[in-house]
């Protein structure tokens, strides 16, 4: 039986209102609760995303620099070879009316045992190319890096010579292989061995 004060607080009531129920938090709480979980959410997305950013920064710097050192290499070897290749031919083109400028293009190129290979021997050399009234002329074949360090290489250099002189009949063409180590040293790039390959 109803007693007459829960019929007073009913019959109060207005007709649309919803039943309370008491385990449910209140509106103010249920709204501070979003907002908490949206901040966390979108923190938790921006520091993603700046890891994301800084791992795709470090790739690209990566790539760069790799780029950058095998550009660096490249450009290296192929000074490496440049300087081979116009050794060989400085020694494989040398003509009686030029000897003395021909025999100091080479040593210009010269370093170390190579260089040494000419000490004392330049005056007889040009006298013996000249009574000769020797003709040559180089020409480079083909060259590559055999193997390469920080500071030297060594250059395989093909090369052919055609080359005249007092005491035959017409030209005789000869082919060489050459093993040229470049060093490159205080005065730059220099040839400082040369050795025939057979």
């Amino acid at each position: 039986m109803v007693d007459a004060d829960t019929a007073a607080v009913v019959a109060a009531a207005p007709a649309d209102s919803q039943p309370v129920d008491l385990d449910k938090a209140p509106a103010e709480a249920q709204g501070d609760a979003k907002p908490k979980k949206n901040n966390r959410r979108l923190t938790t997305l921006a520091a993603a995303a700046a890891l994301v950013l800084a791992l795709l920064i470090a790739a690209a710097l990566s790539t760069v620099v790799q780029a950058h050192s095998l550009d660096t290499r490249d450009a290296r070897r192929a000074e490496y070879v440049q300087t081979a290749r116009q050794a060989v031919l400085n020694l494989t083109t040398i003509r009686a009316d030029s000897a003395k400028e021909d025999i100091d293009r080479i040593l210009s190129l010269a370093s170390g045992q190579f260089k040494n290979e000419f000490d004392g021997r330049v005056d007889p050399f040009m006298n013996i190319v000249q009574q000769a009234k020797v003709v040559s002329n180089g020409e480079i074949v083909e060259a590559a890096i055999e193997s390469d360090e920080e500071d030297s290489a060594k250059i395989l250099v093909a090369a052919k010579q055609t080359l005249t002189n007092a005491g035959q009949e017409g030209p005789q063409t000869r082919f060489y292989r050459f093993r040229v180590t470049v060093s490159d040293g205080d005065s730059g790039l220099t040839v400082s061995k040369v050795e025939f390959v057979a």
